[in-house]
């Protein structure tokens, strides 16, 4: 499949659900996946005989694709029921033809004959014979392959005015909403960034800008690439490195910028990009995704440039940009330097009818009132979306247990029309129609806030039942969906002490050692430290060499001993701080050991009066500062505050 330039494959039970393209061909392992070593392979007679009901959900999403197409079983021996099952329902309903290969002579020829079935009689290198001799594909056409060519790469160039829908420029400032008209209509002010990266991008083949949430990269990353005069420049977010492969095949060495936003979403995909010759890129994401995946690009040379607060004279002319109706009357900039001051801070501090977290605790409570699903579905929409999914029609069906599409269509218009009283706006996605974007991320991050604080219970209901009755299979972007979505902290602070069930759901899917590390931290939160040595010893088995386990590791040993002033258990705290020590200096994500290094060194110091561990810990600090390393703003925070115990 890495050799076609007609497909690219997603293996599903990784990748999750992905928006639809002609190119794609879904790859469902029904019994178990080679190239993924978690993954159980069911090859015995008694495991044929379970498979269906172990993996029900891919049993499903097969029986699905045999419906809608014809179906070629090819050099595949009938032996397991659960297919059998499948094929005995495709051919009830008599939907699709449905060739299979039999051996000649078979005895099964004249049985899958009266059930319907096309036979195909011959071994598989007679068959591959018949198809050589009779089965051609169109003589190549330079023409035509330049028409093909621009088709796949149209759905990634840069838009005119003219291709995309118009927005008002009030939806930009009111509810940090960036859209590509916003741009194109001159409607955002273009920052000294613009034409510092424009510089940066003719003297580095490889640029990866980082910022705070909210910083206005998304907008900065579309200022420049409608600067930039280029042939061939693509847009790209959430691809896969099957589909970023698929596009060089396109391209076959031609020159392109590709500009990708929330590249640490999909860092391998960067990676491949990066190490083609014929690609100069360009990578916008926020600073704290990047500080945990950047090892992944080690042995990349790439230029790091950060977006840092806004100068008082560019906050100024962004100020005169807002509409006059919802500009407020004076000019608002921090007080003090020690005061951050993005984009974020920019909007909230000038803006009269910027969205609010009152705003949305409002809208929150006026749809939980009048309209019972919609709660539900602006929940589930803000669970997914601020952990990098998305919604669509499948997730709703599955989540409200109904099969009936014009259903789910209609619940989602009248949520869209309570929306839209508010100015937010949940649109069907321009690739795909089975799929919703909600426009403002900065909605879901506060609708998720709100959630949290004023509905917790209400809020733990619906991720129980997404959990319980949404497949991975469904879910968009799964494989990055899960890194922050079964969070310990966030199950912790939803369920309490109720959330085992959950993890033995998930451990039921995914036996990975990812979710085994997330279930010990979380009953390290509940002074289950029995169970999560247990959990965490055999992740560690699973992942010997893995130090964001080894990591988990010296949390749990620190959570055990933590609040008590015995000397065993101030031996277990300085273990832990071994373990951290480890970690930080054979771990390429350094930032990631020296923060927690940090928060347990200061421990040490307020709790127990033991400064050993402060200046270690700066060092580290000042060592990432030289070595050139992302340093976010609690990573920040933590240095300000060690130099000041230091200084005690």
């Amino acid at each position: 499949m890495d050799n076609s330039s007609r497909y690219f494959l997603n293996s599903i039970t990784y990748y999750g659900a992905l928006k639809k393209s002609k190119a794609l061909l879904q790859y469902i392992p029904l019994h178990g996946d080679v190239v993924n070593t978690d993954s159980y392979l069911y090859f015995g007679k008694f495991d044929l005989a379970l498979v269906d009901k172990k993996n029900v959900d891919l049993f499903n999403v097969m029986f699905a694709k045999l419906i809608e197409s014809p179906t070629l079983f090819w050099g595949y021996g009938l032996h397991d029921s659960g297919v059998l099952k499948c094929v005995a329902h495709v051919l009830e309903r008599k939907a699709q033809n449905f060739w299979i290969q039999c051996l000649p002579g078979s005895s099964n020829i004249e049985l899958y004959r009266r059930a319907g079935c096309l036979i195909i009689e011959g071994n598989t290198e007679e068959l591959l014979t018949w198809i050589k001799e009779n089965v051609t594909l169109p003589i190549a056409d330079p023409t035509h392959k330049s028409i093909a060519v621009n088709k796949v790469l149209e759905p990634y160039r840069i838009p005119t005015i003219n291709q995309v829908e118009a927005v008002p420029a009030i939806d930009y400032y009111s509810n940090a909403s960036t859209h590509w008209y916003n741009i194109l209509a001159n409607h955002a002010y273009e920052t000294t960034y613009v034409n510092y990266l424009y510089d940066q991008s003719l003297a580095h083949k490889n640029i990866i800008v980082l910022g705070m949430s909210f910083s206005g990269k998304t907008t900065l990353l579309m200022q420049l690439a409608n600067k930039m005069n280029e042939e061939n420049k693509l847009y790209v977010s959430e691809l896969t490195p099957e589909q970023a492969r698929y596009l060089l095949k396109y391209l076959n060495g031609s020159q392109a910028t590709v500009f990708m936003d929330n590249c640490a979403d999909d860092i391998i995909t960067y990676k491949i990009f990066a190490e083609s010759s014929n690609i100069r890129i360009l990578g916008f994401t926020d600073d704290f995704v990047f500080e945990s995946c950047k090892h992944l690009i080690d042995g990349i040379d790439y230029k790091q440039i950060e977006i840092g607060d806004l100068s008082k004279f560019e906050a100024q002319q962004i100020f005169d940009k807002i509409p006059a109706p919802i500009r407020t009357e004076e000019f608002h900039y921090k007080e003090d330097d020690s005061e951050k001051y993005s984009m974020l801070e920019m909007l909230s501090n000038n803006v009269n009818e910027f969205i609010t977290i009152n705003q949305i605790r409002t809208i929150l409570n006026k749809i939980r009132r009048s309209l019972s699903f919609g709660f539900d579905l602006i929940a589930v929409t803000s669970y997914l979306t601020v952990n990098r999914s998305a919604l669509s029609v499948d997730t709703l069906m599955a989540y409200f247990d109904t099969k009936k599409y014009d259903a789910i269509v209609d619940m989602v218009s009248q949520v869209k029309t309570l929306l839209a009283d508010a100015n937010i706006t949940l649109s069907i996605d321009d690739v795909d129609q089975d799929y919703y974007n909600l426009r403002s991320n900065l909605f879901a991050r506060y609708t998720n806030q709100v959630l949290l604080w004023d509905f917790k219970k209400e809020y733990g209901e619906v991720i129980r039942r997404f959990i319980y009755e949404v497949s991975p299979l469904k879910i968009y972007k799964y494989y990055v969906f899960k890194r922050r979505a079964y969070d310990a902290n966030l199950f912790y602070k939803v369920f309490g002490k109720d959330a085992h069930e959950l993890y033995e759901t998930l451990y039921l899917y995914d036996n990975s050692a990812y979710v085994l590390q997330q279930w010990a931290l979380y009953k390290s939160r509940l002074e289950d430290y029995a169970g999560a040595f247990a959990d965490i010893d055999k992740a560690s088995n699973m992942l010997p060499y893995n130090f964001s386990i080894k990591n988990a590791r010296a949390i749990i040993y620190f959570e055990a001993n933590k609040n008590k002033s015995s000397e065993t258990a101030i031996k277990g705290m300085k273990k832990a701080m071994e373990i951290l020590e480890e970690c930080y200096n054979n771990d390429k994500r350094k930032v990631y050991h020296a923060q927690k290094y940090a928060e347990f060194a200061l421990y040490f110091y307020s709790k127990l009066n033991d400064k050993q561990f402060i200046k270690p810990a700066i060092a580290w600090m000042d060592n990432l500062e030289k070595r050139g390393e992302v340093i976010g703003n609690w990573t920040k925070k933590l240095r300000l505050r060690l130099k000041k115990a230091d200084t005690v």
